[in-house]
């Protein structure tokens, strides 16, 4: 350090003009005394802190004092540069002739071509030809040899001697860590001469990531590491034998199969060993970052003008630049480890593997390979074959086919197409369910991911009965509740078959009774059930035949009695009978599971994501699990939870309202052990005190069984409990209501969590506020009529705060007395007239109900006319085009779906009106008519982004806040009804473009800066072109909208200039 303040002083002097250099001199000399002084003093004054201890002594002080001992510089810095300024302070440097190599380089600097090596060395022995000169002198005074130039840095003269390389130092360098010379093949010659083998090849120049891995692993396996890694100091060499195989630390073998070996060629003082391991990592880190910069931009050493470049990235690397860096460590350490992953997926699926489909035999994995090589008919057959031998071998198990490389583009590999397997293994849909998953590897060519296995998996089936249990008391809505029900869980699971259980042992004086019963009218409603086949069979239990309630009693607990529920009213006789008819039903499996739920529960099941085969997969992982909870509203909503009781310290306890039962196992249990706490004997007779569960409950801890609390699809399935006030005729329609906005999935999560309602549900059971729901609702509710001969009369509504009507008109009747009365009615209504004609039309143009799936797409498409409409003195134009939509899709805390417009291959999104208060409308015009004149050209429309992520409804909503006080930002607005100003995200949307459509690189047309980041993660900062979209402002209509929107939220090049578009 002291030398090099020395250099730096004395040059700094050299560089001034003859007359300021005493002056720099003293100025240098005083600002490094009071610097030395200052650092002094901190040091001093460490040692007092009240939180010194002794470690730091040895650790960093003492070291810190040596080094900035005053003595010292006064010996080696200031003393030298006093006795030094005399000779220099006159000196002025003789001119030479540079002009052959200055042209050279000044060609090489202003043209952007590459710097050839021959012209490389002819520079650098040029510019150091006294140097070199030197060096060779003093390797033929110690060695005898004539050294031929090879190269010149910053420590010395490189020259080469038959067989081996020289490197004359400039200084002594005895200091060389022997051990790390020798782990390369070098060593000392003299104190100033070092000598390894010559090696021939190229100086790297990026790319060949295999032989930059296996470098790194080689010096990782010997403790060495190097603190200056650029394109410069390695050297690229290919060799002709066989594979060359390298091993790391971990006693794996690593490969090149590439032939190809990348060497350390500048060994001097930034070579080290080091034997402490925690103090290694750190620097072998920082190594590696340096290596894998150089990979990425090791291109950049060619060229003269980027090498500037190159030095700026190697010495301040950004994230960005860095992007990749973990997965490139992992691979350095662990290797690819992608069998390993996949094993254990496999594995974790307690799934047993049928084969592998791949173009060679694969020894590291130990499944049976199908090669792809065959006809098609001939692959097929063994795959089947394969699936069927392992179901018959393993009955129950899950069973695994792994496809390699899937998405190779390898010539020599016959690829097909993944839907090709799929069509083949749903024929076993039957009893088996098809899930797919992609195990990535990182390429140790470019370290890139990719898909390396594609897995199938096929789950066996559980069949599952539906029980639903009612009692008389719900005479007046047994119907509705039913319907309610059916409706809410069959879109999202399917049932072996329906059972409702009618409990009529018992026709007074209920638990929380809220109505009186009505046997015959509870009879008639059951016969309505049945005719309307809303469930299969309706159960009815009188508890009148003693001698099946004393076998039920038996069976269960056994001991004699005639009871059909405990002393303290909870019914359990019909229950138990229920459970004994369905493990006695014709159809029973011995692994089907049973959903028994009350009638008057409301249940939310997202038919988006399987949470029955979540849970049906639990119970084949836990063959001591008897019962499931259905879940209430969790906080937790991002990660499934499980909760195990019975055996981890839980109290255990079955979710007697809603849950699953895996029959087969609850009556192994029989009969229940029932303590003397819970139990009485009247007369010798046998009597429950409370609930036959918490009997259940006991044997589960008792027998090491469990029973299971927790989250199912992401937290999207759970139920509410009614309250009581709710379940009678008079609220029922307010029930339903409140019912359709929890339990529909027309209603996104996202929307349903920004109302007040949905935080006080949290982790509740019982339904917190059911007035709050409607008016929440998270768009206004949409009620259409289609009037024929309607008159005043017929209009009749419900009392919300915002809603829609539309109406069909074939022309019979007076629309205008409807909807005068409607307005009187309602606080607010939004009338839309459409003649049936074109409710047609739209529905074909935007309703996701009529794409379909063609055989040979592996997403959802159909073809469409599309009418532009004319903008801007443009005429409007028509094309058939090809309307490409997504499923719905997660993203951050939105749900979201995709259409695209593809000019060429042509996809368009849902047509919009233009809406003068902002500027999406604009730009989707202007941009449709731009496509009209580009050969490729792309619209991606996603549904999900209105308002900002908000939705429509809110962005009204802070629409009229605006007209009520223009004060007010529009970001205010949204701010004041509970949204925040942008939730979107692009990634998904950018991920379409790029592995769907195969797109590389865009001009994406936006103002937007997060989208235009989200674009240049995708594609890379190189291949994205960025165009404003200018919008014109429209007066009163959006001007202060669209400066709030460049000013606030940073969308450049919106504005446009002079009102022109």
């Amino acid at each position: 350090m002291r030398s090099t303040v020395v250099q730096e002083l004395i040059g700094g002097i050299l560089c001034r003009g003859l007359r300021f250099r005493e002056c720099y001199k003293t100025r240098r000399m005083i600002e490094l005394r009071a610097w030395l002084l200052r650092i002094q003093g901190i040091l001093i004054t460490l040692r007092k802190r009240s939180y010194f201890t002794k470690e730091m002594v040895g650790a960093f002080i003492e070291p810190l004092e040596q080094i900035f001992e005053s003595q010292a510089w006064e010996t080696e810095v200031f003393s030298i540069v006093e006795r030094e300024f005399d000779s220099i302070k006159s000196f002025i440097s003789s001119p030479m002739d540079f002009s052959t190599t200055l042209v050279q380089e000044h060609a090489v600097r202003n043209s952007m071509v590459q710097i050839d090596e021959a012209t490389r060395k002819e520079l650098m022995q040029s510019w150091n030809k006294p140097r070199i000169e030197k060096a060779q002198n003093r390797l033929r005074e110690v060695t005898g040899a004539i050294g031929t130039f090879v190269g010149v840095g910053n420590e010395g003269v490189s020259c080469v001697n038959d067989e081996f390389l020289y490197k004359v130092f400039d200084k002594d360098v005895s200091g060389l860590s022997a051990v790390a010379l020798e782990a390369l093949g070098a060593s000392l010659v003299k104190y100033d001469i070092l000598r390894r083998p010559f090696y021939t090849g190229e100086l790297y120049r990026g790319g060949s990531g295999q032989a930059m891995l296996n470098m790194l692993r080689d010096m990782r396996a010997k403790n060495l590491y190097h603190s200056n890694i650029s394109p410069d100091n390695l050297l690229l060499t290919k060799v002709a034998s066989t594979d060359v195989t390298y091993s790391c630390q971990q006693g794996k073998d690593y490969t090149d199969k590439k032939h190809s070996i990348l060497m350390i060629i500048d060994m001097g003082r930034d070579l080290h060993f080091e034997r402490n391991q925690s103090v290694y990592d750190s620097h072998f880190e920082a190594m590696c970052k340096r290596a894998y910069l150089t990979f990425r931009y090791g291109i950049y050493a060619s060229n003269a003008h980027t090498l500037g470049k190159l030095k700026a990235v190697l010495r301040t690397p950004t994230a960005q630049q860095l992007l990749g860096f973990d997965k490139f460590m992992e691979l350095i350490i662990h290797g690819s480890q992608t069998e390993e992953r996949l094993l254990e997926k496999i594995s974790t699926l307690n799934s047993v593997c049928c084969g592998i489909v791949a173009d060679s035999i694969c020894p590291h994995l130990p499944f049976k390979t199908i090669i792809t090589e065959n006809e098609d008919d001939q692959l097929i057959s063994e795959i089947l074959g394969a699936v069927e031998s392992e179901m018959i071998k393993c009955k129950s198990r899950p069973i695994a086919l792994v496809i390699q490389d899937p998405f190779s583009n390898s010539i020599s590999s016959i690829r097909r197409p993944i839907w090709f397997y799929k069509r083949h293994l749903c024929r076993f849909q039957v009893a088996y369910s098809v899930k797919e998953e992609n195990i990535s590897a990182t390429s140790q060519d470019d370290f890139g991911e990719y898909t390396k296995y594609h897995l199938f998996t096929l789950i066996p089936r559980n069949g599952c009965y539906l029980l639903i249990k009612s009692c008389p008391m719900e005479h007046k809505v047994i119907v509705s509740n039913v319907r309610r029900m059916v409706h809410s869980l069959e879109q999202a699971m399917s049932f072996k078959k329906i059972f409702l259980l009618a409990d009529i042992s018992k026709t007074d004086n209920f638990i929380r009774q809220y109505e009186p019963s009505n046997v015959e009218a509870y009879q008639t409603a059951l016969h309505k059930i049945e005719q309307e086949r809303l469930v299969d069979r309706v159960l009815v239990f009188d508890g009148k035949d003693t001698a099946v309630v004393e076998d039920l009693n038996h069976q269960w607990f056994g001991h004699k009695s005639f009871e059909t529920h405990s002393s303290s009213g909870q019914q359990y006789a019909s229950t138990f009978w229920s459970f004994k008819f369905i493990k006695d039903f014709h159809d029973y499996s011995s692994n089907d599971l049973l959903l028994q739920i009350d009638s008057d529960i409301l249940t939310r099941c997202d038919n988006r994501l399987n949470g029955f085969a979540e849970c049906a997969n639990e119970f084949y992982r836990e063959p001591e699990l008897v019962t499931f909870a259905f879940p209430i509203l969790s906080e937790k909503l991002s990660r499934p939870v499980r909760q195990y009781t019975g055996q981890d310290g839980l109290p255990p306890r079955m979710e007697i309202r809603c849950s699953f039962i895996h029959i087969d196992r609850l009556f192994k249990l029989l009969p229940l052990t029932v303590s003397p706490d819970e139990c009485s004997f009247d007369e010798g007779n046998f009597c429950l005190r409370r609930g036959w569960w918490h009997a259940l409950d006991d044997n589960i801890i008792s027998r090491g069984k469990k029973s299971c609390r927790g989250s199912l699809a992401n937290n999207t399935w759970f139920f509410i409990h009614p309250q009581n006030d709710m379940k009678q005729l008079s609220s029922v329609q307010e029930l339903h209501l409140t019912s359709d906005v929890i339990t529909s999935n027309l209603y996104s999560l996202s929307d349903l969590k920004r109302k007040v309602s949905w935080k006080l549900q949290l982790g509740k059971v019982d339904l917190q506020s059911s007035g709050d729901w409607l008016p929440q609702r998270p768009e206004p509710i949409v009620v259409a009529f289609h009037l024929q001969n309607t008159s005043e009369k017929h209009a009749q509504t419900e009392k919300f705060n915002e809603w829609s009507v539309v109406v069909l008109d074939n022309g019979s009747s007076n629309h205008e007395d409807v909807m005068k009365k409607w307005c009187v009615q309602c606080n607010s209504v939004n009338k839309v007239l459409l003649p049936e004609l074109v409710v047609e039309r739209t529905c074909v143009a935007i309703s996701s109900a009529n794409l379909y799936k063609l055989k040979d797409a592996n997403f959802t498409h159909t073809s469409l006319p599309i009418d532009v409409p004319a903008y801007n003195g443009n005429p409007g134009w028509t094309q058939e085009m090809t309307l490409y939509a997504t499923e719905i899709i997660s993203e951050g805390d939105q749900n979201i779906e995709l259409a695209v417009l593809v000019k060429g291959n042509d996809s368009i999104g849902g047509v919009e009106n233009v809406c003068l208060r902002c500027d999406c409308g604009q730009q989707k015009l202007k941009f449709m008519h731009m496509m009209k004149n580009e050969e490729h050209s792309v619209l991606l429309y996603i549904k999900g982004h209105e308002g900002r992520g908000a939705g429509l409804f809110n962005k009204i909503k802070s629409y009229r806040l605006l007209d009520s006080d223009n004060s007010k930002s529009h970001i205010d607005t949204l701010h004041e009804i509970g949204c925040e100003s942008d939730v979107r995200e692009y990634n998904v949307a950018f991920d379409f473009l790029k592995h769907k459509l195969c797109i590389q690189s865009v001009n994406l047309f936006s103002n937007n800066p997060h989208k235009i980041k989200a674009a240049q993660d995708t594609f890379g900062f190189s291949n994205v072109k960025i165009i404003p979209m200018p919008a014109v402002a429209l007066g009163t209509h959006n001007e202060k909208y669209l400066e709030e929107k460049a000013k606030l939220c940073g969308h450049v090049g919106l504005l446009a200039e002079n009102g022109h578009n």
